[in-house]
């Protein structure tokens, strides 16, 4: 579903990542995982069309080539990339943004499912929300849109015991549904329930290493170091 070969990213003159080759398939769960500032974003970014990003390389989605679409031709190819903070809008309610992306009877189902309260509906998006309801609006946003790969992006960062349960069952649901799922983190919790397919550790702008869940035992086990050096 996504094809990464060969991928240099700058922002200006700076390098950030270096030959990056990275591949998701369709009913895959893919872990991107390295500690803070390894470029894990950066790459996310790239895939969504950042235009402060300079690329060279070649990304294909289902086989064509995203280099040249635009943010918004990506995201209507089926490409969903959460925000490890999503922004507060101003002047966009929620209610109103929510019916623009789904059908008003699931946004209400989903709403109840997951814990959310019905004053969030009179603000606009994300302001006053606490960074958990940000995350669960997130995760409301995914289920109506239903895209078919999703970019999750630190997206157990400031949720509860249960509320990392629904991710669970998304993660479920979409392995299920044929998606492709890249889950970028720099710990292992959001997997220990349902494992990934494929395991990518990034360093320093690089993948140094690629493998199967296993790989996330030895991290568990010896950290990011042995690989830093």
């Amino acid at each position: 579903m996504i094809e990464i070969k060969d991928l240099n990213v700058f922002i200006g003159d700076k390098p950030i990542l270096e030959e990056i080759n990275l591949n998701v398939n369709a009913g895959e769960i893919v872990a991107l995982i390295g500690p803070n500032g390894s470029g894990k974003t950066t790459l996310s970014k790239a895939i969504m069309g950042d235009t402060r990003l300079k690329i060279r390389g070649t990304m294909l989605f289902e086989g064509n080539s995203l280099n040249k679409l635009s943010i918004d031709e990506r995201a209507k190819k089926g490409i969903f990339l959460s925000f490890q903070s999503p922004p507060e809008i101003e002047g966009v309610n929620s209610e109103y943004f929510l019916n623009l992306i789904g059908e008003d009877a699931d946004r209400v189902a989903l709403f109840e499912k997951l814990k959310l309260k019905d004053k969030l509906l009179s603000k606009d998006l994300n302001q006053g929300f606490s960074g958990g309801e940000r995350k669960k609006f997130e995760l409301l946003q995914i289920l109506l849109m239903n895209p078919k790969f999703l970019i999750l992006d630190e997206i157990d960062s400031g949720l509860d015991v249960d509320s990392l349960k629904y991710i669970e069952d998304l993660l479920k649901t979409a392995k299920l549904k044929k998606k492709g799922i890249l889950v970028v983190t720099h710990y292992n919790r959001i997997f220990s329930k349902i494992k990934p397919d494929k395991v990518y550790v990034m360093i320093k702008g690089k993948i140094v290493k690629k493998g199967g869940a296993e790989l996330l035992d030895q991290l568990e086990e010896e950290g990011f170091e042995k690989w830093s050096k």
